[in-house]
């Protein structure tokens, strides 16, 4: 038996701290009310998302879901039960749930699965066809003890997971790993016709901030992929979703898995950006973008522009705009931004493009910083994401 001294040690996701009062994933929960409910002595080990796949592989636990190209699907809970010898190790809700329920029967406030007055008591089935395209897939139905407990579980994982896109901007994410677990969660597998797999990405914002950023990335990774379609992410679409409260907007691309946050391998990197920066052509011969693009949140100032010196002066002015906004007037901040801006800019950059100088309008990331970099796990190859592009001098994509 699981005692305080040697409890059920129950691995759950890590959400915003303080963990203890977001966490909020569904099969997690299920094993937490199942604990809770037979009183059975566990202490929780808390997991960031992006972890738990080494989490899981390092205490042997095998998979119990798998994507339709055949890959694993590595999630939570996991528990390991030290009263059993060997110790017991589950990585399935339902499979622990029966576990408490054979190894602490008459433990805490009743059976988990108590005897149904007819077999189907509990069938509640999606309609038809609502889980053909699911974002994570489904552990399926397995010879049980409670067959029928064995069918409503699946029955209530599909309904969650069938809709998860619509609770995508609710997720509590870790600021720390935000992007990293949105990767983990929101990229879907798909059999297309003939037989054909395809992984897809998906990205969610919402309101009109949201929709600048969802449009801006769309156009700035098109872009970069017809530049250098080995260098991001194949982008498909952008648009919104049919719900209206609140207004969401999403970016689908190709979905490729990635080793990331790390400092990308140097001459890989720079290689591809130097050929985007020297192949790459505005469409107007001139610096700026034909949409707003974004920073984070904060939508930049790209309107086209002939001359870089004019370009850059108005990107670093609409940067002071938005501090002065944020954080109020500061006469000695504002008397240095006019000096850069009167003197300093046309002293450096005008230089460029006087007496007979020119400035070739590159295609630049914008936003790059090992964040928005990746390698791939199947080939080493180094992709870049998260654009917030426009045409500038190549030198701003490291002075950004």
């Amino acid at each position: 038996m699981a005692t305080a001294s040697k409890p059920i040690i129950f691995y759950d996701i890590a959400h915003r701290p303080p963990v203890e009062e977001t966490c909020c994933s569904p099969n997690p929960s299920k094993t937490r009310l199942a604990l809770n409910f037979k009183r059975v002595p566990h202490k929780t080990t808390w997991v960031p998302m992006p972890a738990i796949a080494s989490v899981r592989q390092q205490l042997g636990v095998p998979p119990c879901r798998q994507f339709a190209d055949g890959s694993d699907f590595h999630t939570l809970p996991v528990v390991v039960d030290p009263s059993t010898t060997p110790p017991t190790l589950l990585g399935d809700s339902f499979d622990i749930a029966a576990h408490l329920q054979q190894t602490y029967p008459d433990a805490g406030d009743g059976n988990l699965f108590p005897c149904l007055p007819q077999p189907d008591a509990l069938s509640f089935p999606l309609a038809p066809g609502s889980t053909a395209a699911m974002l994570v897939p489904l552990t399926p139905v397995r010879e049980s003890a409670y067959p029928a407990y064995a069918r409503f579980n699946v029955d209530v994982d599909s309904a969650f997971t069938a809709h998860v896109q619509l609770c995508v901007q609710g997720i509590p994410f870790d600021p720390a790993t935000k992007e990293a677990s949105r990767g983990d969660l929101l990229h879907s597998i798909i059999s297309l016709p003939g037989g054909t797999i395809e992984r897809y990405f998906l990205k969610c914002a919402s309101e009109d901030a949201g929709r600048a950023l969802i449009e801006g990335e769309f156009n700035a990774m098109s872009a970069i992929y017809e530049a250098a379609p080995d260098f991001v992410p194949k982008p498909h679409s952008w648009g919104e979703f049919r719900s209206k409260e609140p207004r969401t907007y999403f970016f689908l691309s190709q979905f490729i898995d990635m080793f990331s946050n790390w400092v990308p391998e140097p001459n890989q990197l720079c290689k591809k950006l130097a050929r985007l920066h020297r192949d790459s052509v505005s469409p107007t011969g001139m610096f700026g973008f034909h949409v707003k693009t974004c920073q984070g949140r904060s939508a930049q100032h790209v309107g086209w522009d002939a001359s870089w010196t004019a370009c850059f002066t108005k990107i670093l002015g609409h940067v002071m705009k938005l501090d002065a906004n944020a954080n109020g007037r500061w006469d000695a901040f504002d008397e240095i931004g006019r000096r850069i801006t009167m003197r300093v800019i046309p002293r450096l950059i005008g230089a460029l493009e006087a007496d007979g100088r020119s400035v070739k309008p590159c295609l630049i990331h914008a936003d790059l910083w090992e964040g928005n970099t990746g390698m791939s796990v199947e080939t080493g190859d180094i992709y870049i994401f998260d654009a917030a592009s426009l045409y500038a001098h190549n030198e701003m994509e490291i002075g950004d």
